[in-house]
């Protein structure tokens, strides 16, 4: 309970189809985390999460089962995350063991709110060279360990 005699309340969210194995495994984990209310984002898009953010009011907690829930890219995911903080609402997320009320989740925090910081006024997340002329990248250099053998001669431990 918080000083004006309000409770904080514990919201989740999810992101799928209902009756899936993935949403299964999220309810379970929003279950056992006794959350107030879930928001479900069952269609492509963000409007649930949105919904969300309005809803949340100072001190409350949101969990989510896994980082990848809450957008389809970088960017998207560290708005929602400055949003969380903006607004003084704790983020715990179960598959990354991320707690935005520790020490390490807040030291993260202040570098999430850099990198958002930088791309605002630069566009800095933003792709602005292709590896290729298609914008992909070569097929070879796609599995990890091939491009390590490009650049590095695993027997005799020095770059080629």
């Amino acid at each position: 309970m918080d000083l004006y005699g309000v409770f904080n309340i514990k919201l989740g969210y999810i992101r799928g189809v209902e009756n899936s194995r993935t949403y299964k495994t999220q309810m379970d984990f929003l279950n056992s985390s006794n959350v107030y209310r879930i928001f479900h984002e069952k269609n492509v898009g963000n409007t649930v999460l949105n919904e969300m953010i309005d809803y949340v009011r100072s001190g409350d907690t949101i969990f989510v089962y896994s980082i990848d829930s809450l957008g389809k890219n970088i960017k998207s995911i560290i708005r929602f995350i400055v949003q969380t903080q903006e607004k003084n609402v704790s983020l715990y997320i179960r598959k990354e063991k991320f707690d935005s009320a520790s020490q390490l989740g807040e030291y993260t925090l202040s570098v999430l709110i850099a990198l958002d910081d930088i791309n605002s006024k630069t566009g800095l997340m933003e792709r602005t060279e292709a590896p290729n002329e298609k914008g992909r990248i070569p097929r070879e250099l796609v599995d990890l360990r091939t491009y390590m053998k490009l650049n590095y001669n695993i027997r005799e431990r020095k770059h080629i």
